[in-house]
């Protein structure tokens, strides 16, 4: 393409989830207002941060009108979602993006079908949820339901990389109380505590402290003993972004689901806010990998047969 051609719009509604959702960037342009609006992001306070790029970098010189372009092409951005390749690489340069968002930024505007990624507006900007000065770098989910239809147990590889330095531990959570964890590689668990909220979390104390950019891989197993069954469903909160995330989850054969589905939430509460129809393979289970997810709720649901139906 191009450096004027214009790419899928999906990049950039990527491009307003990240100002918007990620402090790093959006501290660049909120510190850049001059007249507050409800708009977000603030059209203007983002043109100003481009344009002051553009001077710095001696790719523009410095004139009144290159802050109006900038807004017109900001406007286009956030309304609907028009980027030109040009502008595409001033808006990761002008905000310093970490080079996974610019890669799928640009995956994104080329349509490439083999990019999967996933971005949403969970959790809400005040929500007590942090990220622990750390980042996950890959996730796999191994999850697997017994006979009863409920969860037995669930296996999780992980690596995460430290934000900061001297990072002590990393905070499992989910959302019952009725199970107990063992870590298998990378740490020791603590007790099962109440995060409030109907959370609840394991603290994994790393073998060794991390240092800023440091990455540990950890590997733990959590069995669960459920005296009523769950929601039927799994899924995954992803705070602010991950690369590489695996789910799956395997049914027994006593208990095959009559339909499971893929999908997103909006929220720790209600439905499912989008999905899709999943088929289990010959070994009764699905699966799904992504190349991204950013603050995001995402998983599977399935339904039970009816018991009062006999098949014949």
């Amino acid at each position: 393409m191009g450096r004027g051609s214009q790419g899928s719009p999906e990049a950039g509604r990527y491009v307003c989830d990240l100002l918007i959702n990620r402090n790093r960037y959006r501290s660049l342009w909120t510190r850049r207002i001059v007249q507050p609006t409800s708009e977000e992001p603030n059209q203007a306070a983002v043109a100003r941060v481009i344009a002051d790029y553009l001077v710095e970098s001696g790719e523009r010189a410095d004139s009144e009108s290159l802050h109006r372009k900038m807004k017109d092409r900001v406007a286009r951005l956030v309304s609907h979602g028009s980027v030109s390749s040009e502008t595409l690489d001033w808006v990761i340069n002008a905000f310093g993006m970490e080079d996974h968002h610019a890669h799928q930024l640009r995956a994104m505007f080329r349509g490439d079908p083999e990019s999967d990624y996933m971005a949403g507006g969970w959790p809400p900007k005040r929500s007590s949820l942090t990220e622990q000065g750390l980042r996950t770098v890959s996730l796999h989910e191994l999850h697997t339901l017994g006979p009863d239809g409920c969860p037995h147990s669930h296996r999780t590889v992980q690596v995460v990389r430290a934000t900061s330095d001297d990072v002590r531990s990393y905070l499992y959570r989910f959302d019952t109380n009725a199970l107990s964890v063992e870590v298998v590689r990378g740490g020791r668990p603590g007790p099962v505590t109440d995060l409030h909220n109907g959370l609840h979390g394991v603290e994994i104390t790393f073998d060794e402290p991390l240092m800023k950019d440091e990455t540990c891989s950890l590997e733990y197993e959590t069995t669960f003993r459920y005296r009523e069954p769950p929601p039927p469903e799994f899924r995954r909160g992803v705070i602010s972004c991950l690369n590489n995330l695996e789910i799956r989850v395997q049914f027994h054969a006593e208990r095959p689901p009559r339909q499971v589905w893929w999908g997103t939430w909006e929220a720790l509460e209600g439905p499912m806010a989008d999905r899709e129809p999943v088929a289990p393979g010959l070994d009764l289970a699905v699966h799904r990998y992504l190349d991204g997810v950013e603050t995001s709720i995402v998983g599977f649901e399935w339904e039970w047969p009816d018991p009062n139906v006999t098949l014949s």
